[in-house]
């Protein structure tokens, strides 16, 4: 890489010539940059904690007593009360 007095020994044609030699490379910084981005929101969209009954806004569904207890209250247990 030139430093700044690399620089100052350049004509103008060879400054002009170095300037459109870079811009490619800086068309190709701007499109990762745009690629990057996207790239680290995908990835906190799967980083973020799977949704349980604990962190749901919405009433769970699978948090039903096991089977057999609901056939009992089915049947009318006296001692099966309904937490309804």
């Amino acid at each position: 890489m030139m430093s700044d007095t690399d620089l100052s020994r350049l004509s103008h044609a060879e400054k002009e010539a170095l300037i459109r030699s870079l811009l490619p490379v800086v068309g190709q910084l701007e499109v990762a940059l745009v690629r990057i981005a996207a790239l680290e929101v995908r990835l906190a969209e799967l980083e973020r904690p799977l949704m349980t009954p604990n962190n749901s806004s919405l009433p769970s569904r699978g948090q039903k007593p096991d089977r057999k207890r609901r056939q009992v209250a089915a049947q009318g247990a006296p001692w099966y009360r309904s937490r309804a």
